[in-house]
Formats: structure tokens, C-alpha cells, sequence
């Protein structure tokens, strides 16, 4: 069980903020009419599971970073392409940086280290 006073490092709270910043972005650019509000919404809510240090929320955040890294690569000659692989790529970087995949890590399910997966260091 997580204490409830451990702090997330610099990364959790800067990825937080990455997140923030792009909601807002297309909030003001698409307005509130938008598909955007839903996936929006999911992510705000993975984002704050990430905070809160579950596991499951930081593998689903690689995924979809990773995910949309190979759509802006295969969409190249898109003039939006290359933003969203920066954007996506500096999440990466946030996500997969060793204080994060610790802070994720103390909420992994203990079930996995069984099964074959190592820890995440």
C-alpha cells in the first residue's frame, strides 16, 4: 500500500504540466465543440493516476506516447507531423526517465515480478 505522503519527483510533476499546457493549447485553439474533450478527459484522468504512482497508468502513457510517435513518423510530410513526434517525444522522455519509472514502480502490481517481468530500473 502506497503511503500517502510520498512526494512525486520532478518528472511526475512535469509531465503533469506538459499535459496541462497541450489541454489548454487545443482548448483555445479547438474550443469545447471539439472529439477532443473525451481523450482529453481520459487523459487528465490517467495522468492523475500517474501522480498518484500506479503503474498501470504510467505503461498506458508509454503506449500512447510511443503510439503516437510512429503516427507522426509514418504522417512525415504532414506540416503537423513533427510536432506531435517533439511533443510526444519530450512525454516520452519525462515518462521513461528513471525517477518516474521508480515512482511508477512502487505501484506495480506485485503479480508481475512472478510472471517474468524484472523490475523497471
Amino acid at each position: 500500500m502506497r503511503l500517502l505522503n510520498v512526494r512525486p519527483p520532478y518528472t511526475v510533476v512535469a509531465y503533469a504540466f506538459v499535459v496541462m499546457a497541450l489541454i489548454l493549447v487545443a482548448l483555445v485553439r479547438e474550443g469545447s465543440q471539439g472529439r477532443w474533450l473525451g481523450g482529453a478527459f481520459l487523459l487528465l484522468l490517467v495522468t492523475f493516476g500517474l501522480l498518484q504512482g500506479v503503474w498501470a497508468a504510467w505503461a498506458f502513457l508509454v503506449f500512447v506516447a510511443v503510439g503516437d510517435i510512429v503516427v507522426g513518423v509514418l504522417r512525415w510530410p504532414d506540416w503537423r507531423a513533427a510536432s506531435v513526434a517533439a511533443v510526444n517525444g519530450l512525454m516520452l522522455i519525462l515518462l521513461l526517465a528513471r525517477s518516474t519509472r521508480r515512482y511508477a514502480g512502487r505501484g506495480r502490481p506485485r503479480m508481475l515480478g512472478r510472471i517474468g517481468f524484472g523490475e523497471l530500473r
